[in-house]
Formats: C-alpha cells, sequence, structure tokens
C-alpha cells in the first residue's frame, strides 16, 4: 500500500492501482531507441505488473504499531515483502521471462545486504538473472546495455507514479515529498534527453509538469485513491474503515514545464 498521511486521514493507493499508472506512463515515453528496440512489449508488461504480487496484501491492510498508521510499502516487513516479491517474479517467469528478469532486477534494488532475509533474496534473484539472461541469451555489451535501458525506465515510471501517489496535489516543491526533491533518480541515464536529471512540479491540483520532457505530448492519467478518516480507524478498525471507504478518483495532466 501507498499512504499519504493528513492531519484527518490516510490516502490509500493499492500497490496495484499504482503500478497500472506506471504502465501507461511507459506506453506514453517517446524515445525512438525505446519504440524500435527488442522487448518493447515485454518491458512495457514489466511496469503494468510489476506490483500485481501485492494485491492480497493490499485488500486487508494492517496497522503498524511503531509508525502509528497502516504499514506502507516503505516500512512493510521484509520476511513478508520478500514473499510477495518472489511469487510475484515466479509467475511472470512462467509467462514472459524478459518482463520477469526486469522486475526481478527492480526488486533487487531495493535490498539490503546486511538484513539476511533481503541478503537471501539478493542471491536467490542473482541466480534467477544469470538463468533467464542465459535463456533470452543476452550476452552482448548491446544487449546488457539495452538491458539496463529497460530497467532505467521501469524505474522512472514507477518513480514518476509515486510522485503522483505521495505528494498532495498541487504541492509547492519545498513540501514535496523528499525522495523527488532533487528530481527522479538515474533519469540522467537517457540519452535523449541530453543526460538531464528529470524533475516535476506540480503547479495545479491537476497539472503536473516535468523538465525536460520525456514524452510525446501531454496527457492524462486518473489514480484510484480511498481517503480513510482517522476517526473511522479508531472507531472501527483499519480494515473495516478501509473497506468501507468509496474510492476516489484523482486526474492528472502530466505536462511539458
Amino acid at each position: 500500500m501507498i499512504i499519504r498521511e493528513t492531519p484527518d486521514s490516510f490516502w490509500m493507493v493499492q500497490q496495484p492501482d499504482h503500478a497500472h499508472l506506471s504502465g501507461l506512463i511507459a506506453e506514453a515515453w517517446h524515445d525512438p531507441y525505446f519504440e524500435l528496440s527488442p522487448h518493447r512489449e515485454d518491458t512495457i508488461r514489466a511496469v503494468y505488473s510489476h506490483d500485481d504480487s501485492w494485491l492480497p496484501a493490499d485488500q486487508t491492510p494492517f496497522w503498524n504499531d511503531v509508525q502509528r498508521m497502516p504499514f506502507s510499502f516503505i516500512h512493510y516487513p521484509s520476511a513478508l515483502k520478500i514473499v510477495l516479491y518472489t511469487n510475484g517474479i515466479n509467475i511472470l517467469e512462467q509467462e514472459i521471462p524478459y518482463s520477469a528478469l526486469l522486475v526481478s532486477l527492480h526488486y533487487s534494488s531495493f535490498m539490503n545486504k546486511q538484513v539476511e532475509a533481503e541478503s537471501r533474496f539478493l542471491r536467490q534473484e542473482e541466480a534467477r538473472q544469470h538463468r533467464l539472461k542465459q535463456h533470452l541469451e543476452i550476452r552482448t555489451e548491446e544487449q546488457q546495455a539495452l538491458l539496463h535501458y529497460h530497467f532505467d525506465l521501469l524505474q522512472f515510471c514507477d518513480n514518476l507514479s509515486l510522485y503522483l501517489c505521495l505528494n498532495k496535489p498541487g504541492t509547492s516543491k519545498e513540501d514535496e515529498h523528499p525522495f523527488f526533491q532533487e528530481g527522479f533518480k538515474n533519469s540522467d541515464h537517457f540519452a535523449f534527453t541530453g543526460h538531464q536529471k528529470i524533475h516535476a512540479f506540480w503547479p495545479t491540483p491537476d497539472q503536473v509538469r516535468l523538465r525536460p520532457f520525456p514524452f510525446k505530448s501531454a496527457f492524462e492519467m486518473s489514480m484510484k485513491t480511498k481517503k480513510v478518516s482517522k476517526l473511522a480507524i479508531q472507531e472501527n478498525g483499519l480494515l473495516p474503515a478501509y473497506s468501507q471507504t468509496d474510492l476516489s478518483i484523482i486526474t492528472v495532466t502530466i505536462s511539458p514545464e
């Protein structure tokens, strides 16, 4: 679950809904290198489905006593998170091996080798990545570079979607979530934007602007979220409060600065 806290509520976005936004972003990406590259469709599928394994957990959110809020993806227990990650990659590997390779690389990038469970996950996924590269015949420097380009794209799409989920619509730059105040991590890897780091700005509640702009034209997206009252949680418990809260739709246009 992705959570943004306000004084009286928690805005909660299910991870698969966030991943769907990421997929829409990937489809709008306007780099000729990507549009003509092998595995384009498999990359877009990886972006769309990278958080599908979170669905059962997000349908039954539970309370984090330490943070005094529902468990978010940031503080979710490592052991449980790794089970979700592994199951998701296993399913994807049976369907689209290249997509599974990208998602394995994506999840591995979050792991801390100093945590035993995460270190085991890293070893498991390193073996999977080696196996999948052999199966997909990814051997040359050019093929490796393309794989890393697709990985960087997945992470950018994920981060832009998280930007929409974690910030209040129309927030000022200084009040943004700290993940994004200095621009999107690794977004300077893309040659077609001049290796400039991509920055986002939210001048109005229904418009996000990017500099530089990596898409062909402005496009609109709608985000599913729930504004769950803290009072309802206190009176009824988290799961009933979440289940009884209606979905809200936040529509945003992504445009150049």
